[in-house]
């Protein structure tokens, strides 16, 4: 297809060197032609009084016509040649337009083999293979909306009745830089212990981010408190929380009762019966027996 197009453009090249080479030499033509006309009607002015002979006045008409005849052919041969040139210009033109024609019908059947997709996004998932065969409207893969991605958070029942929707968190570094996020849902259920809870970025989500990858986060409460936790140990599964052995400065570990309000599988928030600062022995009591004193080594 280029080569014909190089081909018409040459072509058209020559025409109008041609044309320009026509001009030349139809002003060098026009030039002689013109001045041998003043010469030759002297001469005839000058043969009829016998003033110059018949080989002069000859020499100069047969110079005259020559040149008028040599104008004719030019122009004759030009036209005829130009005429051939058009016809053969027209025909590789008509060419070279059937050629766009099938390029682009080529190139029509070319996009269609390319799978474009509907939306703008991060491809996360696609399952083709060399070789396979794929109707319109298969699916192929899996295309993720960059800027709608959320986050699914597990949080500890213990703070089921401080987390609400519009509260803040922060991602740990993701690449280095920490994202502000929002809670926009939170789902009532405890399974397990815990209780999930959506949430989405605000402004832009990290570039690299992947459906499926683990995004851990600082959920910031929206009424902050003090508390007094108390590890959960092993004692947890003798006491049920309702008291505690407490270590003395005399040596000494004393039974105490106390009252413990939200838990979570880590702590215990004591709401009575300790102190902070006191020391608790929080390893199983199994081998302590119905003991209330324990004497400390």
């Amino acid at each position: 297809r280029m080569e014909q197009i190089n081909r018409v453009q040459d072509t058209q090249f020559r025409m109008e060197q041609n044309a320009l080479n026509l001009r030349q030499q139809i002003a060098q033509m026009d030039y002689q032609i013109e001045r041998l006309a003043k010469l030759h009607a002297r001469n005839e002015d000058l043969f009829a009084q016998q003033l110059i002979s018949q080989q002069d006045y000859d020499t100069t008409k047969d110079e005259y016509d020559y040149w008028l005849r040599t104008k004719s052919l030019t122009l004759q041969g030009y036209q005829a040649d130009s005429l051939r040139t058009a016809s053969q210009l027209g025909q590789m033109q008509a060419s070279v337009n059937r050629m766009s024609a099938n390029f682009n019908v080529i190139q029509r059947i070319l996009d269609n083999l390319i799978v474009r997709a509907p939306i703008a996004g991060q491809l996360t998932a696609l399952n083709v293979e060399f070789g396979e065969l794929h109707s319109s409207g298969s699916r192929l893969g899996q295309i993720d909306e960059v800027s709608g991605f959320r986050i699914r958070a597990g949080v500890d029942e213990f703070y089921i009745a401080r987390v609400a929707s519009g509260q803040s968190a922060t991602t740990l570094p993701i690449n280095g830089i920490e994202y502000r996020m929002t809670v926009t849902r939170v789902y009532p259920e405890v399974l397990d212990g815990r209780f999930d809870v959506d949430l989405e970025f605000v402004g832009e989500a990290p570039p690299d981010i992947r459906r499926g990858q683990t995004v851990r986060l600082r959920l910031e409460m929206s009424d902050s408190a003090d508390a007094l936790l108390l590890p959960r140990g092993g004692f947890f599964e003798t006491t049920g929380g309702s008291w505690v052995f407490v270590a003395t400065d005399s040596g000494e570990a004393v039974r105490r009762d106390i009252r413990v309000g939200r838990q979570n599988p880590q702590y215990l928030e004591v709401m009575e019966g300790l102190q902070e600062g006191e020391r608790v022995i929080t390893s199983s009591y199994s081998s302590f027996g119905d003991a209330d004193r324990l004497i400390l080594d």
